[in-house]
């Protein structure tokens, strides 16, 4: 038995505001998160006790669920509380959550919209996973053929179930040297990684694309103010194209699970020197810091 498999053993899930063993909690095929990708989420860290950005998370996790359409009779202080205490259940020390509402269950077929039984709550802790914010690794990159959809067809900052293409640009990496796909639109700017916010460095300027075409990261919008209220950069909003990226001195990635991830090499060639950067190490220190002091203690 694999170490997560060991752990899930013992992990306590919340379904519907109920504790159920992991290998226990379930959810029924018609389900129409299961059927059709039909729900909002969110990814949450913990970190020595606490939960990062907590609020940030909520407020996304609600506007998502109000772009959807997804009525949620709990209010953001019940949902938060159903964090704390799903951490709280866990004893989680440092770890990762995916908070997940399906819009509930009932009969197939989209026009039976109005005669499902929901919204279903899903609190699911992760417990044994490798690394977190603290660690700054340099990562390889291709750009991806998956491209990011269109607002027009859905629009990113819905964290949206639908994963597919962000796993198909995953998948492309296979039997290449990197392990971070980055992603365009159908205009060839650059948009994100499959699960991750991008910045470029060039001299002191930071800059990430704006966030129309992205899915607008808690962490991304910490890195922006942090940034403002630090005279060493100039953070900046504004499109990349893939020059950008190949031309920058430093690349990396963000994201509220692995904090930031340098990007050292793109198709095959170097970033600036190949290696971390002196920008990235800064930022990461001051995010990490930032993040940790300022999180939500479970037991708050």
């Amino acid at each position: 038995m694999s170490s997560f498999a060991e752990c899930w053993q013992e992990t306590w899930v919340n379904v519907n505001g109920e504790f159920v063993k992991g290998p226990d909690a379930t959810v029924s095929i018609l389900d129409w998160s299961f059927v059709y990708g039909d729900g909002v989420f969110e990814g949450v860290s913990v970190v020595d006790g606490k939960i990062l950005k907590q609020d940030a998370h909520i407020d996304r996790f609600y506007r998502s669920m109000k772009r959807a359409n997804i009525e949620m009779p709990l209010s953001k202080e019940e949902m938060a509380e159903r964090w704390r205490e799903t951490a709280r259940k866990n004893e989680m020390t440092d770890g990762y959550m995916r908070p997940l509402v399906s819009r509930g269950e009932g009969p197939l077929g989209i026009s039976n919209y109005t005669e499902l039984e929901g919204p279903n709550v899903y609190v699911i802790p992760q417990l044994h996973r490798a690394g977190g914010i603290r660690e700054l690794h340099g990562k390889r990159a291709r750009i991806s053929s998956v491209r990011s959809p269109s607002p027009v067809v859905r629009d990113p900052r819905v964290k949206a179930n639908h994963y597919m293409p962000n796993i198909l640009a995953v998948d492309e990496l296979e039997g290449t040297d990197a392990t971070e796909a980055i992603r365009l639109d159908n205009q060839g700017y650059v948009t994100e990684a499959a699960a991750a916010n991008i910045f470029v460095v060039k001299d002191d300027v930071v800059t990430t694309p704006p966030e129309h075409q992205i899915l607008a990261g808690t962490t991304r919008a910490t890195i922006l103010d942090l940034l403002e209220d630090d005279d060493r950069f100039t953070p900046k909003v504004d499109d990349l194209t893939p020059y950008d990226v190949y031309t920058a001195d430093e690349c990396f990635l963000s994201g509220s699970i692995s904090g930031i991830k340098a990007i050292t090499h793109l198709d095959g060639r170097a970033i600036g020197s190949g290696n971390i950067g002196q920008t990235t190490e800064a930022i990461h220190e001051l995010l990490t810091e930032h993040l940790v002091e300022n999180g939500t203690p479970i037991d708050a």
